[in-house]
């Protein structure tokens, strides 16, 4: 339990160095990506070691998800992999928040939609819409730290979002007035936009060097676009060995999650 403890302290610390570390002077990245990697590694071991402790076991897991699908964090391709295995974690944890679920499938779905079809976006959208309807539940509502984090989110998608729907711009001023009156955030929405918009970014390069590797295996047999589709199980081991290969920690990161899963007696989705 102590070792716990400690654990969870580290990774609030080393997760600041890896804040904005994508903004501005990139040869920060190396260092803020392995500093990312040893966060989450940090999160679920302190996680497996709380077996007396529910509340903390899951504040943990919760942290670890959150970290991992936030834009603003550099994270290196071996956190980026296991964003949804995190969410899908956290989803069958007992007292996990809807609200905080919503969120966390927004995200991913946020940089999952980046460079591929403006349909993600809406996606994206549909998601934070839930996260925003049942931020206030008495169970499900947000935490004390989600809205930091969660309204200048909202913000910056409606933002790209507004060329699609000019009602967005009402939903905007909703925001704000909420944000301001109810919680009482304030915050620089240039910066925050710069911070997300630099995130989806590091998502979308480590999704595209992937592909590209994935399609010099394939050559002219079929299309790397094809592991989009996640009936097709067959691209996704493909496009799962491909990350493997160029990040070498992945399937250790996995397992962890797995043995997590495990002692919760959470069953494991095929090809996850």
């Amino acid at each position: 339990e102590a070792a716990a403890h400690e654990a969870c302290g580290a990774a609030f610390w080393i997760a600041r160095a890896c804040f904005a570390r994508h903004v501005g002077d990139q040869t920060q990245n190396l260092n803020a990506d392995l500093a990312s990697e040893r966060v989450l590694l940090l999160l679920l071991r302190a996680a497996a070691l709380l077996k007396h402790d529910a509340d903390l076991r899951l504040t943990c897991v919760r942290y670890a998800v959150g970290f991992a699908t936030n834009p603003r964090y550099v994270r290196s391709g071996v956190v980026l992999d296991n964003q949804d295995r995190l969410i899908e974690l956290y989803a069958k944890m007992p007292g996990a928040r809807r609200s905080l679920l919503s969120l966390f499938r927004g995200r991913l779905a946020w940089q999952k939609g980046q460079g591929i079809r403006r349909s993600g976006l809406q996606v994206a959208l549909s998601h934070y819409a839930a996260a925003l309807k049942d931020h206030s539940h008495k169970e499900h509502g947000f935490d004390a730290e989600a809205p930091v984090h969660f309204f200048p989110e909202l913000i910056c998608i409606l933002n790209q979002a507004r060329t699609l729907k000019n009602r967005e711009g009402k939903t905007l001023k909703a925001v704000d007035f909420i944000t301001q009156r109810n919680y009482g955030i304030y915050f620089d929405i240039v910066k925050e936009e710069a911070l997300l918009c630099a995130g989806l970014k590091e998502f979308a390069d480590f999704r595209d060097a992937n592909l590209a590797e994935l399609q010099k295996r394939w050559g002219k047999k079929k299309s790397a676009l094809e592991f989009l589709h996640e009936e097709n199980r067959e691209s996704l081991h493909d496009y799962q060995s491909v990350v493997d290969e160029l990040h070498p920690g992945a399937p250790r990161y996995r397992e962890n999650i797995a043995d997590l899963k495990s002692t919760l007696g959470i069953s494991m989705r095929k090809g996850r």
